[in-house]
């Protein structure tokens, strides 16, 4: 029996709530570790009895009309995850996913837009004319969605997408 296996067995998780993600720079080995390791997650979550498992994907999956079109390798790894986990929740693992817009927060080591912003109050920073359009959301806000996802009522062999922001 594989580690993960042993673990999920001894441990009997109710809920999985998948955050991991390749780097945003993803080449094909980090995509092919990923999906394999998700893929293996999934397996064993189903295998113990799991009743539920959150996938956490990201806005990048999608053109702005909504329609999945993963605009790098990352966001095609992440709709690969959600895809896989669609093969699982028809065979009876309640799921979904949750898709996150621009999270902001607390020990942001990513220097977006909002910790740029508080960084340089006392100093310029570069910026553009302002016409992109922008959809903030507080990690304790994520944290919120993805218990809302958790506790919401879900149609059996369906694996939802939900969007954490205002979708706009």
């Amino acid at each position: 029996v594989p580690r993960r296996q042993e673990l999920f067995e001894k441990y009997r998780p109710d809920i999985v709530f998948h955050l991991a993600a390749p780097p945003s720079d993803a080449g094909a080995d980090d995509v092919e570790t990923y999906l394999s390791l998700s893929l293996r997650l999934m397996d064993s979550a189903a295998a113990s009895g799991t009743s539920r498992f959150i996938n956490v994907g990201t806005w990048w999956q999608f053109d702005e009309r909504g329609c999945v079109r993963p605009a790098n390798l990352y966001a095609a790894a992440k709709q690969g995850v959600h895809d896989l986990l669609t093969h699982y929740a028809a065979r009876g693992l309640s799921s979904c996913s949750a898709i996150p817009f621009d999270v902001y927060g607390p020990g942001d080591w990513r220097g977006r837009f909002v910790s740029r912003l508080c960084a340089s109050l006392d100093k310029s920073i570069d910026s553009t004319e302002g016409a992109q359009e922008i959809d903030l959301i507080h990690v304790n806000d994520v944290v919120d969605g993805l218990l809302a996802a958790a506790a919401a009522p879900m149609e059996p062999g369906i694996c939802p997408t939900y969007t954490l922001g205002s979708g706009r």
